[in-house]
């Protein structure tokens, strides 16, 4: 009996996805999978953390955490049988949905965890819709958190790629097209045009455009603007766009102006940065083919202007290992091309510990980067 217990609840640690199952408690979630104490409802600030890679938690105002099974059972105040029986359930549910949709498609687990605004109200009308055509609601909630994600996703890049429009047509500010093309970056135009580089010339104009163009809940989803209204390119910065099949889904920020300011890069609000940079490269190799992988966008653009092919993160503690994952990034022959000093080299580790895959170590003689090997 004993055997059996622990055998169905290492079952459900290794196949059930904490976030998942966040998200079918409907309990929002935070940057950085932190959720508000489930123990403290005085607790204003999200103080529980989810570790997904190990099915567990922390609460740290209530000094208390456990495994995926004690969350729901603290959760529910249900008993510890009962917690395992539907979390049994739960994860049959969410298989048989997992199965049925087509791959490639609707199978693709969204790396942003919280329902953004306006998008609880069109979840709770998926649901009635389909538990009117005979779905049970544990089963139209499966199926609607996929549809939510789509639309979230092409709301996304109607933005971005709307942006790019705007301030492509602007053409780089002066003092961007300087650093990217200087010392700084040593970027070719023919380089910058295929990144699609741009910069933020007049913020103020820019924000009139998406105001007059967007609904609010569209721009908020985009995470252009945060959640208090906030524009986040007010500081001109250059634009970094991530792109999927030739679209834009995402933008990091580099502030260049001020080399002093120790914020040099943001993402946009509400979202994660834990991306894979130029992952477009991916399809054009074969399986066995040379992959360098990059700390950092800038040092992946020069490397391919180069001729090298290679992908990038955005830092070493954003590094996106389930996208990697997802790749099969084992099937390539990786040269890991972190930066030189000791932030990098926990990475690597890091890296190798998560994936477990043979990778070839690439290290700058007496240079922290590729950046200053091409400076020196």
């Amino acid at each position: 009996m004993i055997t059996n217990i622990n055998n169905r609840i290492k079952v459900l640690k290794t196949n059930l996805d904490f976030l998942f199952l966040i998200h079918f408690l409907r309990i929002e979630l935070y940057p950085g999978n932190k959720i508000k104490s489930i123990y403290n409802k005085k607790d204003s600030n999200p103080s529980l953390q989810i570790y997904p890679h190990t099915s567990s938690f922390y609460c740290f105002s209530a000094i208390r955490g456990g495994d995926i099974i004690q969350f729901y059972k603290d959760f529910t105040k249900k008993s510890f049988e009962q917690s395992i029986l539907e979390l049994e359930e739960i994860l049959y549910n969410r298989n048989k949905t997992k199965a049925s949709l087509q791959p490639g498609k609707n199978s693709r687990k969204s790396s942003v965890n919280d329902f953004k605004v306006g998008e609880n109200g069109i979840f709770d009308n998926l649901i009635k819709i389909m538990t009117r055509r005979g779905i049970a609601k544990s089963q139209a909630k499966l199926k609607s958190f996929p549809l939510i994600m789509k639309r979230r996703k092409k709301i996304q890049i109607n933005v971005y790629e709307a942006i790019f429009e705007y301030c492509n047509k602007e053409g780089l500010q002066l003092e961007a097209k300087q650093y990217l093309t200087g010392i700084s970056r040593n970027l070719k135009e023919p380089t910058i045009k295929e990144f699609r580089l741009l910069s933020v010339n007049d913020p103020l104009e820019l924000r009139k455009y998406l105001n007059n163009n967007f609904r609010k809940e569209h721009l908020c989803i985009s995470g252009v603007f945060s959640a208090k209204d906030k524009f986040l390119f007010f500081s001109n910065p250059i634009l970094i766009p991530y792109t999927e099949n030739g679209k834009i889904v995402y933008y990091r920020a580099r502030l260049y102006k001020n080399q002093n300011n120790k914020l040099k890069y943001f993402g946009l609000a509400g979202l994660s940065s834990k991306r894979i940079f130029n992952k477009d490269v991916i399809k054009t190799l074969k399986k066995g083919e040379t992959l360098y992988i990059f700390e950092g966008e800038f040092d992946t653009i020069y490397a391919t202007q180069l001729g090298y092919k290679a992908i990038g993160v955005p830092g070493v503690t954003n590094i996106p290992f389930e996208e990697l994952k997802k790749i099969n990034i084992g099937h390539y022959d990786i040269h890991l091309a972190f930066d030189s000093d000791k932030a990098g080299e926990i990475g690597v580790q890091k890296f190798l510990d998560t994936l477990n895959i043979s990778v070839k170590r690439v290290t700058f003689e007496n240079c922290k980067d590729i950046s200053e090997v091409r400076n020196a």
